[in-house]
């Protein structure tokens, strides 16, 4: 008997979850829920993994909630989108599935940005930037004193005279001409 790969149907969603978006609108036959429901599972984890592993394994209760809300609201929008596509006559079908994938995509960029905060989350370190600007930590230049905010042309003057770390610039008296 040939060896079959297995295929694991693993979602943060059912296709109750996003059925219940979408009940007031007839779907046709051959379209199936699950397969809109794996695509917005992928496209979440996509996304998410730039600041957890994914998929997400979290026994918390209102995280579960939480991603599971987010892939029916993109599944339902992606499944009303390909719905609006096909008829090409309804635009307010074509606005609810927009509205729908908005909504998802929003709550996905609250968790990358940090504003939601999946307890159950394992950070994904791999990708986190270890990379800082030492200028933009401390607001100022590596010499003793202060070269931001100061024209180019002091700056010029100063190394064609030698002089290094000179007096602190002041706009009030800078009255030289070129």
């Amino acid at each position: 008997m040939p060896c079959s790969k297995l295929k694991i149907n693993m979602t943060y969603s059912i296709d109750t979850d996003v059925s219940r978006k979408i009940s007031h609108i007839t779907i046709a036959t051959g379209l199936n829920i699950s397969d809109f429901r794996e695509e917005a599972y992928g496209n979440m984890n996509i996304l998410l993994r730039k600041k957890y592993v994914v998929p997400i394994d979290s026994t918390d209760a209102t995280d579960t909630a939480f991603l599971k809300s987010i892939e029916s609201d993109l599944a339902a929008g992606m499944l009303v989108l390909d719905i609006a596509a096909s008829t090409k006559e309804d635009s307010e079908l074509d606005k609810y599935g927009q509205y729908l994938v908005d909504k998802g995509t929003a709550k996905v960029e609250k968790i990358i940005e940090g504003t939601v905060v999946i307890i159950g989350g394992e950070d994904n370190e791999s990708n986190v930037e270890n990379y800082q600007n030492p200028a933009q930590i401390q607001l100022e230049s590596s010499d003793d004193y202060a070269t931001f905010d100061r024209p180019m042309s002091g700056i010029e003057n100063d190394a064609i005279e030698a002089k290094i770390d000179a007096e602190r610039y002041d706009s009030l008296n800078d009255n030289e001409q070129l």
